[in-house]
């Protein structure tokens, strides 16, 4: 008995994750501290919500805190605004640390097109230090 309500458990919660739509994103993101490379990985939490982690850089792509590197990573949450057709239109906020020391919020709006069923790209502008940002997307769905 013990065993089968093992593998039930198992079973259904395969199921459950194989339902979730799974993101990658490559980025750049031009800020008032120059030109950030980034990536993310996001899940569909809802119909509507997406969450996810991120992590960008000014240098190289390392967790290392070079002097000038502004590195920042954090968690994301993204809220769809309005669907048409391959549009969607996303209000994102961004939370978390720049070099390891600074908790901060970061609003932003993007724009999302989808090319394919698994591939996109996305554009989008936000506030980073009292400065405006601009952000392109590339865009990869696992599942």
């Amino acid at each position: 008995m013990k065993k089968l309500l093992i593998i039930a458990t198992l079973t259904l919660f395969t199921f459950h994750l194989s339902a979730q739509r799974i993101e990658v994103h490559g980025y750049l993101q031009e800020t008032i501290m120059g030109t950030q490379k980034g990536y993310s990985l996001r899940m569909a939490a809802t119909n509507r919500l997406k969450i996810g982690a991120f992590y960008q850089s000014t240098y190289h792509l390392e967790f290392e805190n070079k002097e000038g590197n502004y590195s920042y990573k954090g968690l994301e949450a993204v809220f769809p605004l309005k669907s048409c057709g391959n549009l969607t239109f996303n209000a994102v906020a961004k939370v978390g640390l720049v070099n390891s020391d600074f908790l901060i919020v970061t609003p932003e709006i993007e724009t999302t097109w989808h090319l394919t069923r698994h591939i996109g790209v996305a554009v989008g502008a936000g506030v980073r230090a009292r400065e405006a940002a601009i952000s392109a997307k590339a865009i990869i769905k696992l599942f």
